[in-house]
């Protein structure tokens, strides 16, 4: 793929990706970087402030790597440290953008596969989408048996601390699993993440638009453009190849 070595954005924070990653990450099969997931709610977070100002009062979309944080033990020996989360917060978000917030969305990576943890202040549950096909209910419920709890917990605490105690205590919330398009290719639930993230409707607990399963080669080839032509790319122009291609002003 002709691109520059690397795209970078500057907004809210910083975060970069190499030609190599793009490449192994938007090839059919191929799992998301995390990078990815953290610079599509970036750009999300940007619009919603540009374009959707309802949106960016409404929902508050949380970087992925946070679940890395939250979920550490998962990947390194040793213990969560809580004021590790909090870095995710004090550079991100304004506390008010936290506490006027009815929906709080976490992009989740565990074991291979993306899912979206989303605490619905409207329904005072917390919503798990998840695009996996599972084959049973029984290993769906056994595969988030192992996060779910430290999800919540964590992330609660992280917004108590952070809001100085303000944020709804949301720690016995129940969870429910929101029926959501299922992925057809096995490497495709980051991108379905990414697609949950932007348009899940919280307060009737559905997505506004509908996502085709069969068409997840396209759905990567359309967040990868979006991506790559959003205003936040600081890598910008682009090679004329590519460059040529971009939406009109």
């Amino acid at each position: 793929m002709a691109v520059k070595e690397e795209f970078r954005c500057s907004q809210f924070d910083f975060c970069s990706a190499f030609r190599s990653h793009i490449c192994d990450s938007f090839q059919d099969a191929k799992d998301c970087y995390s990078t990815f997931v953290d610079y599509f709610a970036q750009c999300l977070r940007r619009d919603d402030i540009d374009k959707r100002p309802t949106a960016a009062g409404y929902r508050v979309i949380l970087p992925g790597s946070l679940s890395d944080t939250f979920l550490f033990e998962q990947y390194k020996a040793g213990k969560y440290v809580p004021r590790t989360a909090l870095i995710h917060f004090s550079d991100r978000f304004d506390k008010k953008d936290i506490l006027h917030a009815k929906l709080i969305l976490l992009p989740v990576h565990h074991k291979g596969h993306w899912t979206v943890y989303c605490v619905n202040l409207v329904h005072e549950q917390i919503d798990i989408l998840d695009s996996s096909p599972w084959p049973t209910e029984k290993q769906q419920k056994e595969y988030h048996a192992d996060i779910a709890e430290r999800i919540r917990s964590r992330l609660n605490n992280a917004l108590h601390q952070y809001t100085h105690g303000k944020f709804t205590d949301f720690s016995k919330w129940g969870f429910a699993f929101v029926p959501v398009p299922k992925q057809a290719l096995p490497n495709d639930g980051g991108f379905f993440s990414m697609m949950f993230l932007e348009h899940y409707d919280g307060k009737k607990r559905k997505m506004d638009i509908n996502i085709d399963p069969l068409l997840g080669s396209q759905i990567r080839a359309q967040i990868l453009y979006y991506m790559l032509f959003h205003k936040i790319n600081r890598e910008r122009p682009l090679p004329h190849e590519i460059e040529h291609l971009a939406p009109p002003p």
